[in-house]
Formats: C-alpha cells, sequence, structure tokens
C-alpha cells in the first residue's frame, strides 16, 4: 500500500468516513481469533471450562479445534484468565473488487484492530484501486478474440448494433484470429505485438484500419473493466494511438455540372441498366440502400412526396434483407422535383411484378444490391473513358447542386437525412471552382458597395 493507516486516520476523520457511505460493495464485521498457548501447566484453569458440566465436546480440553467450536467458550473474549487461548478482537471489512468468469463477485478482506483501521485499509484500496494504481487481476485464459465476440454478440442480441455492423465487426474479429496473438490469453499479449499488427495494417486504408483499431480498442476497455488485465494498451500517456494509412484517402467527389450532363445523356441514350436508379440519386441525394427498397407505397405521385422509411441490409447469414434506415434523421418525406417525378413514372411502368410491390428489383423479384449497382456504374465509366466512381458520388453531386442553386443548409439536410449539420456543411469542399470565383465575386462587391 501506499499510505499509513496510523498517519492518515488523524486526517479528515468524517471527511473519509463519509465517503465509505458511498461504497454501497462494502461490508464489516468484528470476530473473535484465538490463539492456542503453548505453556498452560502453571495456569488456573478458566472458570468457564471449570464449571462446564460436561467437556466430553472438547474430549476434556484436550481437543484445541472442538474447544473453539463450544458455544461456551467461542463467545469467550476474557483473554487474560484463559489458560488455553490467547484472544483478540479483529475488525474486518470486506469489499467487492470485480466479477470472476461466472459473473460472481470477488471480493478482498481487510483486517485490523479497530474497526475505524479497518474501514480506512478497504476505502483507501478502493480509491486506489478505482485511480489504477493497483490492480486486482482475475486469472482468465480468454483470447482477445473470444472477448471480442461476447462484446459483439450481446450488441446484437440487445439492438445496439444492427446485423450488418455485426457481421462487420465479426470478419474484424476473424482476421486477428490469424494472428499468433489473437488465440493467446489476452493477459498474455503484448503490447508492441499489437503495435507491429498496425504498423503492418498502414498498407490499408483508413477505414480498414480505424475498424480494427475501435474493436480491438472496446475489447481491451472491457477486458480491463472486468480485471482481466492489469493495464489498458489504449489508455494513458503511451497508449496505442490510431495509425494513418500509407494510401491517400481516395474521398468521394461530386461531378461538375458538365460531368453530370455526359452522364445523363450516356446512360439515356443507351437504356443502360439501372439507369432509373442512377437518375433518382443524381435527383434526389437518396441514398442506394433507401432507392432500392423503395415500394409503390412510397411514392406518393398525386402529392409528389416520397417516404423514405427503410434500408437493404443484411442478416446474420449474410442474406440481404428490408431494414430500418442508416439513422434515426433517415426516416424522411422527400418532395420530388420533375426530373425525379419523371423518373419514378417511368420506372413504374418498367416494374418488374413482384410480392413486395418493390418499384426496382431482379426478374425474380429478389433484392437488387448495392455491389451489382456499383458494378455496373464502373462497367459504364469505363465505357465513357470517366475515372471510376461509387454510387455515393450522385448523393455528393446532388447535395452540390443545391448548393450552387442557393439552397438553404438546413433544407439540405433534410433531403439528405444528416443527423448532424456538419455532414452536410463538408459539401463546400466538393464545390467546383467556378462557383467559388462567382461567390468570391460577391464578396468583392459587396465590400467595394460598403
Amino acid at each position: 500500500m501506499i499510505f499509513s493507516v496510523k498517519n492518515d486516520l488523524s486526517d479528515d476523520r468524517k471527511g473519509w468516513r463519509r465517503k465509505l457511505k458511498d461504497q454501497n460493495k462494502i461490508s464489516k464485521g468484528t470476530y473473535v481469533i484465538k490463539t492456542a498457548k503453548n505453556n498452560t501447566n502453571n495456569m488456573e484453569m478458566c472458570h468457564i471450562c471449570a464449571n462446564c458440566p460436561d467437556r466430553s465436546l472438547c474430549e476434556n480440553r484436550t481437543n484445541i479445534q472442538k474447544m473453539k467450536k463450544c458455544i461456551k467458550c467461542k463467545d469467550c473474549v476474557n483473554g487474560e484468565n484463559c489458560d488455553k487461548f490467547y484472544i483478540n478482537l479483529q475488525h474486518r471489512v470486506t469489499i467487492t473488487v470485480g466479477r470472476d468468469n461466472f459473473g460472481k463477485p470477488i471480493h478482498k478482506i481487510f483486517s485490523a484492530n479497530t474497526e475505524d483501521e479497518a474501514l480506512y485499509k478497504a476505502l483507501q484500496y478502493k480509491k486506489d484501486l478505482d485511480r489504477g494504481i493497483i490492480t486486482d487481476t482475475i486469472k482468465t485464459n480468454k483470447t482477445i478474440c473470444e472477448i471480442g465476440r461476447e462484446i459483439e454478440t450481446k450488441k446484437q442480441q440487445t439492438g445496439e448494433i444492427k446485423p450488418s455492423s455485426y457481421i462487420r465487426n465479426i470478419d474484424v474479429i476473424e482476421k486477428f484470429e490469424k494472428e499468433e496473438w489473437g488465440n493467446r490469453a489476452i493477459h498474455l499479449v503484448k503490447k508492441d505485438e499489437i503495435e507491429n499488427y498496425f504498423e503492418e495494417m498502414r498498407i490499408y486504408s483508413n477505414s480498414s484500419i480505424k475498424k480494427a483499431f475501435n474493436v480491438l480498442k472496446k475489447v481491451y476497455q472491457v477486458a480491463y473493466n472486468r480485471n482481466y488485465i492489469s493495464r489498458n494498451f489504449f489508455e494513458g500517456e503511451d497508449a496505442i494511438k490510431l495509425p494513418k494509412s500509407l494510401k491517400e484517402d481516395k474521398g468521394i467527389k461530386a461531378l461538375s455540372m458538365e460531368e453530370e450532363k455526359q452522364f445523363i445523356s450516356f446512360i439515356t441514350s443507351n437504356n443502360c441498366l439501372y439507369r432509373h436508379i442512377f437518375l433518382l440519386a443524381l435527383y434526389t441525394g437518396m441514398r442506394i440502400g433507401e432507392i432500392v427498397v423503395l415500394t409503390k407505397e412510397d411514392i406518393d405521385l398525386k402529392n409528389r412526396i416520397i417516404h423514405i422509411s427503410k434500408s437493404i441490409s443484411t442478416d446474420l447469414n449474410k442474406n440481404f434483407i428490408i431494414g430500418t434506415t442508416k439513422t434515426g434523421n433517415g426516416r424522411r418525406k422527400i418532395v420530388m422535383n420533375d426530373n425525379a417525378y419523371a423518373v419514378l413514372n417511368d420506372a413504374l411502368e418498367c416494374m418488374y411484378p413482384n410480392e413486395r410491390n418493390l418499384v426496382f428489383c431482379r426478374e425474380n423479384g429478389d433484392l437488387i444490391n448495392r455491389s451489382m449497382v456499383n458494378a455496373e456504374l464502373r462497367r459504364i465509366c469505363v465505357k465513357m473513358g470517366m475515372k471510376k466512381f461509387s454510387m455515393h458520388a450522385f448523393r455528393h453531386t446532388f447535395a452540390t447542386r443545391c448548393v450552387e442553386a442557393g439552397l438553404n443548409f438546413k433544407a439540405i439536410q433534410g433531403f439528405l437525412g444528416h443527423s448532424n449539420i456538419t455532414t452536410t456543411l463538408d459539401i463546400y469542399a466538393d464545390l467546383q471552382d467556378d462557383f467559388k470565383r462567382n461567390e468570391m465575386m460577391k464578396y468583392e462587391k459587396y465590400m467595394k458597395e460598403g
């Protein structure tokens, strides 16, 4: 311990006692400690034993252990007149310091000659434990991967994450299992092994590195809270930091006005597969996952409203299903502009009959997934001689056109279903040079007139 009970007891006695009341996992008690005396021939027999009518239980005082169980003898605290035992009162305080692998509480006992000393020892230990100065670890053979699977399974079962997120995190854990340290008890894993793993991961994208980092960081946080480890490698001054990829972030760039016109002309004149999906994304900013699960009931042509309440997802078997929107703000209504209205009218006339009334589906009624649409988009880019991009670029393109048209940012946030206005404001990074130049000219004109 890093403290002296005798010195510290005199300081703020009422203060630390008050703090002790807040510790709901502390219990206390007083116990009689009896130690057998060696030479007792010259001592007079204890008056309790002398007056005992039946000494058969203790075998006429020859069995020390049985004497301690005697009802009359065990409660006696008169050590001065006892010819068999040294008698001391011991005060004990018990605190809960964690739980074992089965969830049962783990107790630690503190003993002292006075109740105050025992209580103070317990409180000081609890404070040091909370501050990380000392740590009681629980022996466990659980590996990083086992703990990680427990965490993700619990999150999925309680609805904290979607099945798609669960699958993605389990895929990360399966990569850990390919490493030797991933199959070793977590308390035996060395910090430099984790650091070396992330150093090797720098050849991958920042997105892939961040996923692995977050999963592993959560594993160590839980392991530390369960007292499986004495130190969390992801906390403190020398904590493991999120490494930066050696790859340059691709980023998602909006199409210029000219590129957008060329793309629209190409897919409409060539009757390209998924053209209605491409056009709807360009004219509404909807996510691809929201578009491919639209049903006839979601389309209100009379009032020109698109009701967005779901998105494509995957179940635990990696099958595509209709799930909830990406965020709560994803549930929204979009007012159709003339272009979107025309696209949906045409799409409804071309839709395949299917049980779920999906506006867009495969000929057999199955869901169209993101990979299928993005693959076709890449093929179109090759044919057009354009730099390849994904469906998400259409969302940025729509938002950029909205900004260029002078629309209010709160309105754009509503169209896109962003939960945070900051995400919407990031559109500024995609604005074209000509637009920025015109905006600067407005500023210059204002300053001159002022």
